[in-house]
């Protein structure tokens, strides 16, 4: 069981695609931040270790002194990047179901009931999403509406939504990768064409000749949709003659 639960826990696949997805509020702690430095982070530290060298080279006490003091806030760096996520507890609100290509619009609820303001959050749904930066001050809830197109009929499930901070300083980034079970109903796109309505209605179909009837058979027009497949013309469709449909008409009673 514990070998079990320690395989799960160092899994590579965490790191990218975050855990089991969940219908409830998900809450991040130490199981779920991951934090690496960045390349400004990579780059200062190449910076740091350039001075060192240079101080070590020429005995330079202030060099050591700044060096050491700047390797410091870095350090101390991680630490509040990490905090700046830490016990947030994010959920989904009521999503409303919409046609297929329109915008889909996600409430998101940011909880940050037991902890200090957090900075310049990023959050982002899918990895090809715009991100949203959002800021939450101290012992409040904030809404965040977040933006999805849809490309897809049928029930959509939500992408992995990406949460990621690089305050104060930037040198190391700390993300969380938040799954949800939710899914949500995409209709199909309406058709885009205006039909005209028909000119008579089925109370007048035997109505002689002011109707159409069901009857004898009184021409072929082109086929328009609603029309019933058994009046669709099926020998002009096999010469190549196009989709058209047969019309009937009623004698006069």
């Amino acid at each position: 069981m514990r070998d079990r639960f320690f395989r799960h826990y160092f899994q590579r696949s965490r790191f990218f695609r975050g855990d089991t997805p969940v219908s409830g509020a998900i809450s991040l702690g130490r199981r779920n931040i991951y934090i690496l430095p960045t390349r400004d982070g990579l780059f200062f530290a190449f910076v740091l270790i350039l001075m060192l060298i240079g101080s070590i080279n020429y005995n330079n006490s202030l060099g050591y002194l700044l060096c050491f003091l700047l390797a410091s806030l870095a350090v101390v760096s991680i630490l509040h990047t990490y905090k700046n996520l830490y016990q947030l507890e994010f959920s989904l609100g009521k999503i409303k179901p919409v046609f297929c290509g329109q915008v889909l619009h996600i409430p998101l609820l940011i909880n940050n009931l037991n902890g200090s303001p957090r900075a310049a959050l990023h959050v982002k749904l899918g990895r090809n999403e715009t991100p949203t930066v959002q800021d939450i001050d101290a012992q409040t809830s904030s809404t965040i509406m977040l933006k999805y197109k849809t490309r897809h009929r049928g029930r959509l499930k939500l992408a992995s939504l990406h949460i990621s901070g690089r305050f104060p300083l930037g040198l190391f980034q700390a993300w969380s990768i938040l799954n949800f079970s939710h899914r949500v109903l995409i209709y199909p796109q309406p058709s885009q064409h205006d039909r005209p309505a028909p000119e008579h209605t089925q109370a007048s179909r035997n109505q002689g000749e002011q109707g159409a009837g069901d009857d004898d058979f009184s021409g072929l027009r082109n086929y328009q949709p609603g029309d019933s497949l058994r009046h669709i013309h099926w020998k002009a469709l096999a010469k190549k003659q196009g989709l058209l449909s047969k019309q009937f008409g009623a004698d006069e009673p």
